[in-house]
């Protein structure tokens, strides 16, 4: 590179780190809910037990412990001052750069290293998730040092590292076990199938006694299957594939899910993803790296299992986006000739001008916040509950996050507002913090978004739940549920259940039972109407 290249690139990663810091700033720790979840479970830690902290002590099967491990002695210093965790975060993501360069440096000469670099750090994706502590950012992190730990040439490989890194990264996310069977590939293709497989047993070894233990001690290996397995029904929906497909490219091209969408902004991505097969396609032909092909295995794999995933979130991109810019990178040098060649770098520079003003354009979308999410709401909670009041939100994990109350997110099996009630009065909840406006979850998975419109109705339909405090700068109705005989309740809403399939007779004298022990069971009466029909 020539002085002046130098320079600018070095200019441009700065305004880069600049508009990380200040996004980070604008983002409460624990907006993204994953966020304050890690940095919760990271403190269970040191408390010897994997759980959140919201009072039924089970142990966490959804949210692998690799980043939490990682986080643990932050958090141990930090800790209450959670603003303070943007610190390692942006370190980590500004580490996970400096792999990108190093890896991009084996392909690329140092022009369009810097290119790439650049073209990811001031991608918007980025740039939204450099500050937070969820678990994509370490994973990023991770899979890069695993790429980069892969031998150059002929040197022989001393075992080790490589599967200290892979090990770490399978347990971080499931697509790190994705992630080592790539590697898996690479070793078998330059060792031998046999170390290839002592390799992948070695990686896959922590996180398969973890699995088995969650199996041991909560009936489950993962909830992640269970959660794949609800949203496999995507498969039999050609268009909604389709439009799912659109969404995922969308962000390979830079742009979030809840931004603009434009019908070619979709097929940028696509013909991104295209380039990056041609690098990879080109790089094997040349050089037959084994790293190539352990890059292109695990995109492949990674981009198969968001698209059978129906749930699609911006920052699933991340682990993809130095990958697939250096391929595609690399995919383009091969194919331009001539005229076109000297076109390149205009092109890029477009590209990544138009990144930045992506960027911009989210730091300028941002409201000027505090820390916390939902600090009026968050400083009530602390001032007006007792510490061992238990809540119920859809933000249960950054409510446990800022004010140590026990919290729980609303209960996945129910439907009918009286067993809603039931549950809240059995597990002792005795608030509710939801929304004002949950029109933004109708992006979110169906059911989701139903459940937001079912608990804002169940709140303000009856009795027993009583609006306490409301925030307008938050945005946020904080309702109490009490009940005069919870005891009560529970055996009128225990008579409901042991009528649902009871003979006639039987059930009209168990549902009126019911209405007289608590004279507002409205399902009670739905029941009673629909059996004297």
């Amino acid at each position: 590179m020539k002085p002046r290249q130098r320079l600018a690139a070095a200019v441009a990663l700065a305004a880069a780190a600049v508009l990380h810091v200040a996004v980070a700033l604008k983002t409460p720790v624990g907006a993204i809910i994953d966020d304050a979840v890690y940095l919760l479970l990271a403190k269970s830690l040191w408390l010897g037990s994997y759980a959140l902290p919201d009072g039924t002590g089970l142990r966490a099967t959804s949210f692998w412990p690799g980043a939490p491990i990682l986080l643990a002695l932050p958090v141990r210093l930090f800790e209450p001052h959670w603003a303070l965790m943007r610190v390692p975060a942006l370190l980590v993501s500004w580490a996970a750069l400096g792999l990108t360069w190093k890896l991009s440096r084996k392909y690329l000469s140092p022009g369009w290293s810097a290119a790439c670099v650049l073209l990811v750090a001031l991608n918007p994706i980025f740039t939204a998730n450099a500050g937070s502590s969820a678990s994509d950012m370490p994973f990023l992190a991770l899979t890069l040092a695993c790429f980069c730990a892969l031998q150059d040439g002929n040197a022989r490989r001393k075992p080790g590292i490589l599967e200290l890194l892979a090990a770490l990264a399978s347990l971080t996310r499931p697509e790190g076990l994705l992630l080592a069977l790539a590697l898996a590939l690479a070793v078998a293709w330059r060792e031998g199938w046999r170390r290839g497989l002592i390799f992948l047993a070695a990686a896959a070894a922590p996180v398969s006694l973890w699995l088995f233990g969650n199996r041991e001690q909560s009936g489950t290996a993962s909830d992640y299957l269970r959660q794949l397995a609800e949203q496999m029904p995507v498969l039999w929906s050609p268009r909604g594939q389709l439009e799912h497909a659109g969404r995922l490219f969308d962000l390979f091209a830079g742009i979030p899910a809840n931004s603009f969408h434009w019908p070619f902004t979709g097929a940028t991505g696509l013909l991104i993803l295209m380039a990056a097969a041609v690098g990879a396609k080109s790089l094997l032909r040349r050089r037959g790296d084994p790293r190539v092909l352990a890059i292109a295995a695990f995109g492949i794999a990674a981009i198969y299992l968001h698209l059978v995933w129906w749930q699609l979130f911006d920052r699933y991109a991340l682990t993809l986006l130095p990958l697939i810019a250096i391929l595609a990178l690399c995919g383009l040098d091969s194919l331009a000739a001539g005229q076109a060649r000297r076109v390149l770098p205009a092109a890029a520079a477009v590209m990544i001008g138009a990144q930045a003003l992506g960027g911009a354009i989210l730091l300028s979308r941002l409201p000027s916040t505090h820390d916390e999410l939902w600090p009026e709401t968050m400083s009530w909670i602390r001032r007006q509950t007792s510490p061992t009041a238990r809540l119920q939100s859809l933000y249960a994990p950054p409510i446990m996050l800022w004010t140590g109350r026990p919290a729980l997110t609303p209960f996945a099996d129910v439907s009918l507002r009286d067993h809603w009630l039931a549950k809240c009065l059995n597990n002792g909840i005795e608030y509710l913090v939801l929304e004002q406006d949950t029109s933004h979850w109708s992006a979110m998975p169906r059911p989701w978004y139903e459940e937001t419109q079912r608990l804002s109705q169940w709140a303000a339909s009856g009795p027993y739940v009583k609006e306490d405090f409301r925030s307008g700068s938050d945005g946020t109705i904080v309702y109490r549920i009490k009940h005069p005989a919870p005891a009560r309740y529970l055996r009128a809403w225990e008579k409901i259940r042991e009528a649902a399939g009871a003979p006639a007779k039987t059930a009209r004298a168990k549902l009126r039972e019911a209405l007289r022990l608590d004279p507002g069971l409205s399902s009670a009466k739905a029941a009673l109407a629909e059996l004297d029909r």
